[in-house]
This record gives structure tokens, sequence and C-alpha cells, in this order.
């Protein structure tokens, strides 16, 4: 079931505390036997799919149901997947202008930006 993200007037903090719950439980979805899915918006098997009008957070799961999510949906999903791989990650999110925000991942091992909704075919800046 989708998570419901935090209200429309969250800051950025609250939210990145929401994005942590939304990677541990892409976590154990792949500790279940979920695929990642690096390689699939690389295949653009799953793709960018710009804002969900309800807002909800896809798990792992659920982007795979959907066929692919928005920025923190991926961003959340990659970050687990690098987790589980053993390499430091998190979400971060950026303002990309007042009111819209962008989420994309840290690779805290050498600070390298990842951006999983390019990837998936995002065009422009959020």
């Amino acid at each position: 079931m989708p998570l419901r993200s935090r209200s429309a007037y969250a800051t950025i903090p609250e939210a990145q505390a929401g994005l942590v719950g939304l990677v541990a439980q892409n976590l154990e979805q792949l500790r279940q036997g979920v695929p990642p899915i690096s390689g699939a918006l690389r295949a653009k098997r799953l793709r960018y799919i710009r804002h969900d009008p309800d807002e909800a957070w896809l798990s792992l799961r659920d982007l795979w149901r959907r066929g692919g999510g928005d920025c923190e949906d991926l961003a959340a999903a990659v970050a687990a997947e690098l987790i589980a791989q053993g390499i430091p990650a998190q979400v971060v999110i950026r303002p990309v202008r007042p009111g819209l925000w962008h989420a994309q991942v840290l690779r805290r091992d050498n600070r390298t930006i990842l951006d999983p909704s390019i990837t998936g075919g995002m065009r422009g800046a959020g």
C-alpha cells in the first residue's frame, strides 16, 4: 500500500525524515526478493512518472506494479538498492523553485549525486 506524503506544508527536513522510512521499507522488500530498479530504469522498463496528483509515496513493489514513479519514489528505491549493496547512500531533497522540490540520491562514500528520475526519462528540472 502506498504511503501518503506529508502535508504540502512539510519542511524539507520533515520530508527527508519520511523518506528514511520509505528507504527502510524498500530495503525490507529487497530482502524479500522484490527486484531492484536501477537496471530497469536504464533499460526503460520502468520510468519517471511526473507528479502523482495524490502524492502517494510508492515502495519498490508499488513501482513495479505502476511501471514507475516520481522523484522521491525512484530516489528512495535506488538509495535502498545501494545500501543493500553495502554502498552508503541517502535521499536528498533540494528546492527547485518555490513550492517544488526534487529528490535525488547522495552516495555518501564519494559524494556523488545520482538522479534516478533523469535515468527514468525526466525532462527539465524537477
